[in-house]
């Protein structure tokens, strides 16, 4: 869908470069220090009226450009984040342990990857815990709840612990939030969540994409909340439809989802036959996740 994404070549990259030598002490969570610290203003401050028009323009075009461009398709690398926004680390519990794909040398290896793809230097990143889905079963016993409390501190301890080593990114850019968070924080999530539930009693053909992202495990209510509630809180952040806290992001133009694999079925089902609301116009990535896996942007249509 959205890919490839380098609006205005040469011309971008040569205001990128003026954009950096212009701003003193701006720093992204995913771009290299490049001088000291500035205390959390929401705009940095262009040292020329002229330069601070000049990206208002150019994010409006991209704007433009995003919204009648209809020649984009799925299945390519990103080579340009343009504008500013929000990378959303969708992080798995069966993955967390260290080769599993998400352990906290892992995920850094993902942050040094996207980093060459930023354009401006105003984003923040999102790590989303699925937590909360996984009290969905039946029964969670005591100690299993302890476990995966003490794996998700774990886990988050040790990514804070090497953003602070490395001293590369900025350690306030950097948000820890599990799916908790959208359920509280979106109005929406109640009412998709029954928009979802309805669809998966009524569609067999949605009931059996479900079944196939369940691998294995039984249909039963528990395991079907927990593809469903998926399915709402990733679509809420991709529509805009819940508030993420932010510490460089200014326009919050983007939120790009990011997990290694492809996307599920029931979600990609969920999309093409439009039983959530679809109304941003804003997110180029709206209607997909960046596969990390295979290093490519997958399209839900």
């Amino acid at each position: 869908m959205y890919t490839n994404i380098v609006l205005c070549e040469p011309a971008t990259v040569e205001f990128a470069k003026l954009e950096q030598e212009h701003l003193e002490g701006s720093h992204s969570g995913l771009v290299r220090r490049l001088g000291k610290a500035v205390s959390g203003q929401p705009d940095r401050g262009f040292k020329s009226l002229t330069l601070r028009i000049q990206q208002l323009a150019r994010e409006a075009i991209f704007l433009y450009w995003l919204r009648y461009n209809e020649d984009m398709k799925s299945g390519f690398d990103i080579n340009k984040l343009t504008g500013d926004g929000y990378l959303i680390l969708s992080l798995s519990m069966s993955r967390l342990a260290h080769g599993h794909g998400q352990d906290p040398e892992q995920i850094y290896e993902t942050l040094e990857f996207f980093t060459e793809k930023l354009e401006t230097l105003s984003n923040d990143v999102v790590f989303l815990y699925t937590y909360g889905l996984y009290f969905n079963t039946d029964a969670v016993a005591f100690e299993e709840r302890k476990k995966l409390n003490q794996q998700i501190l774990n886990h988050s301890r040790a990514l804070r612990n090497l953003i602070g080593k490395k001293k590369k990114f900025i350690p306030a850019a950097f948000h820890y939030m599990s799916f908790d968070y959208v359920v509280l924080n979106s109005p929406y999530f109640g009412d998709f969540f029954d928009l979802l539930k309805k669809a998966e009693k009524e569609d067999a053909t949605f009931r059996e994409k479900i079944a196939k992202d369940m691998v294995g495990r039984d249909y039963n209510e528990a395991n079907v909340n927990f593809i469903l509630e998926e399915i709402a809180v990733a679509h809420i952040l991709r529509q805009h439809l819940v508030d993420l806290p932010r510490t460089l992001v200014r326009r919050d133009i983007w939120r790009l989802i990011a997990y290694p694999g492809p996307c599920i079925n029931g979600e990609r089902y969920q999309w093409q036959h439009k039983i959530l609301p679809q109304k941003d116009t804003i997110n180029p990535y709206a209607g997909g996740q960046y596969n990390l896996k295979e290093k490519i942007f997958e399209a839900l249509s």
